[in-house]
């Protein structure tokens, strides 16, 4: 028995639902396993506290225009992104 996901606080005061699937299980690279290289990484810690910030901004902004949750394209056209600004030379930034 599956039971939908519950609508969460968005930082603009509105609620926001959480797809259905997250991208746990996907194809994307553990973002946090690739910022942080140990536990008193600090500069990997807030990398990643941004890159969330990030995550959560464009969740929002999706559901602001177009009513949903991101689809799986969308998602990947914002981890690529996300990439491309982390590693100046990412084969796919330019």
């Amino acid at each position: 028995m599956s039971s939908a996901p519950t609508p969460v606080p968005a930082a603009s005061g509105s609620t926001v639902s959480p797809p259905a699937s997250g991208v746990a299980g996907s194809s994307y690279p553990l973002i946090y396993q690739q910022l942080v290289t140990d536990s008193n990484d600090a500069v990997g810690a807030i990398a990643y506290v941004l890159y969330k910030r990030d995550k959560i901004a464009f969740i929002e902004a999706t559901y602001t225009a177009h009513g949903r949750a991101p689809n799986a394209d969308e998602l990947k056209v914002f981890h690529t992104q996300s990439e491309c600004r982390k590693v100046s030379e990412h084969p796919t930034c330019y």
